[in-house]
């Protein structure tokens, strides 16, 4: 799954994406979730540690700064991009891509790496 939110982050799309997790996992499916370094909650700790998960750094901006998310949206882009690419190399098969989280930009990280799943992927 790729969310650029996810526990121990404090934000309501983090929130969503960790019910979607446990959801997928209670029905059976093994679940990686590729998503950013918390930026409201400094630990890096989850209630769903069991969850194989991969932390991408994403640079802390000043919110005044008038491209500020942007920044942050083009780093995880990137870094999700790679970190997908590694998984790719270490032998991480996937049979889905799951692109949730605001901003709906994680979708160009999973476009890119589409071809990384041995099933037809949906975005």
């Amino acid at each position: 799954m790729l969310s650029q939110y996810y526990e121990p982050d404090i934000t309501a799309a983090s929130n969503r994406v960790a019910d979607n997790v446990h959801f997928l996992r209670n029905n059976g499916y093994i679940v990686h979730v590729v998503t950013s370094t918390p930026h409201k909650n400094p630990s890096t700790k989850s209630s769903l540690d069991e969850v194989d998960t991969t932390r991408v750094w994403v640079p802390t901006v000043r919110r005044n700064w008038k491209v500020a998310y942007l920044v942050q949206y083009l780093a995880y882009i990137v870094g999700a991009f790679a970190a997908m690419c590694v998984l790719k190399l270490k032998g991480t098969r996937f049979t889905h891509i799951w692109a949730t989280s605001p901003p709906i930009s994680v979708a160009f990280a999973a476009f890119f790496r589409k071809n990384s799943v041995s099933r037809k992927t949906g975005i």
